[in-house]
C-alpha cells in the first residue's frame, strides 16, 4: 500500500500529477459560490493543496490564505507564486491559525481523504479559527458515489450527505444549505427542478453523488438570533442574505434545526432557501 492510500496526503509527486497543470482559474466557479454566498471578509482554504484557490483569491482581491498538511505541495505553491499565504498545518493538530480570525473557511474536495479523528479535529478547528457568523464551505464526493471515490488513491474515507450533517452540528455548526448533486445513472445525471426535490427527502443519501454543505458557525449563549445581529446589521438593503434559527427566543414560534428566521429586519430582505 502507498503511503498516500494509507495517509490519505499525497506524495511529491501526486501533487504535481494532479496539480501541476492546473490554473488558478479552474477554481473561478468556487470562488463565484463564496463570495455570493459567504461573509464580506477574509478566507482560509483548508487543505489548500498548491494553493491554487488561494492564488485565485488574492488575484481578485480577497484577503485569503490556506494550509496543508503536505510540504511537498505547500513548497510547489511557494515555487509557483513566491509569497503566496500559504503554510504548512497538519490537519490532525491546532491549525497554525489564529481563533476568531477569519470570517470563511474553505474546504474543496479534502474530507474524503480524512480519517475519522482528523476530520473531526479539522471541524473543531473550523469553529475555532471562525469569527461569529463565519461561514463553513465543505464540497466532496459522497460516499455513494463509488466511481468517483475510486478515482483517487488518497480518497480513503468518503460520507454520506446526513453523516456530514450530523458531524457538523455535532461540531456547533448550523447547517443552511446541502447543495448536492445527483448521482450518473447510465452515465447521464439528474438535474435542476427534477432533482432538487429528491435531494432533500431521505432518498437523499441514496442519490447523492455529491457530499456538500454550507453552515454557519453557532454562537454561544441563550440567543443565537442576537449573536447573529451583527451580521444582519451590515447588510446592504436589498442583499438576500440566509441567518439559520435553530433556536427562537421566547415568544417567537418553536423552529426545528433546518428552519430559517421569516422576519425582516431594518426592512432588508432575507430569503430561505
Amino acid at each position: 500500500m502507498r503511503a498516500e492510500e494509507a495517509t490519505g496526503m499525497g506524495s511529491a509527486t501526486y501533487f504535481e500529477k494532479s496539480y501541476g497543470n492546473r490554473p488558478p482559474q479552474f477554481y473561478a466557479g468556487l470562488l463565484a459560490n463564496v463570495v455570493q454566498q459567504g461573509k464580506p471578509g477574509t478566507l482560509l482554504d483548508i487543505g489548500c493543496g498548491t494553493g491554487l484557490f488561494v492564488e485565485l483569491c488574492r488575484d481578485w482581491g480577497l484577503t485569503a490564505s490556506g494550509c496543508d498538511g503536505s510540504e511537498a505541495a505547500i513548497a510547489m505553491g511557494l515555487a509557483r507564486r513566491p509569497g503566496l499565504q500559504v503554510q504548512v498545518g497538519l490537519l490532525s493538530e491546532r491549525l497554525p491559525i489564529d481563533s476568531q480570525s477569519v470570517d470563511n473557511v474553505v474546504m474543496h474536495q479534502v474530507i474524503e481523504h480524512l480519517p475519522d479523528e482528523v476530520l473531526k479535529n479539522v471541524l473543531s478547528e473550523s469553529r475555532r479559527v471562525l469569527r461569529k457568523s463565519g461561514v463553513l464551505f465543505i464540497y466532496s464526493p459522497s460516499r455513494a458515489d463509488e466511481r468517483e471515490m475510486l478515482k483517487d488513491s488518497t480518497h480513503i474515507a468518503g460520507l454520506l450527505p446526513s453523516e456530514l450533517r450530523s458531524l457538523l452540528e455535532q461540531s456547533d455548526f448550523d447547517v443552511v444549505a446541502e447543495p448536492n448533486s445527483a448521482l450518473r445513472v447510465f452515465g447521464l445525471r439528474l438535474r435542476g427542478p427534477l432533482a432538487r426535490p429528491l435531494l432533500r427527502t431521505r432518498l437523499k443519501d441514496a442519490l447523492s453523488g455529491t457530499c456538500n454543505a454550507r453552515a454557519v458557525r453557532r454562537c454561544g449563549g441563550e440567543d443565537r438570533l442576537a449573536c447573529h445581529a451583527e451580521e444582519v446589521e451590515s447588510i446592504e438593503p436589498g442583499q438576500a442574505h440566509k441567518i439559520s434559527c435553530a433556536y427562537r427566543p421566547n415568544g417567537l414560534p418553536g423552529a426545528g434545526p433546518t428552519d430559517f428566521c421569516d422576519f425582516v429586519p431594518n426592512s432588508r430582505l432575507l430569503e430561505v432557501d
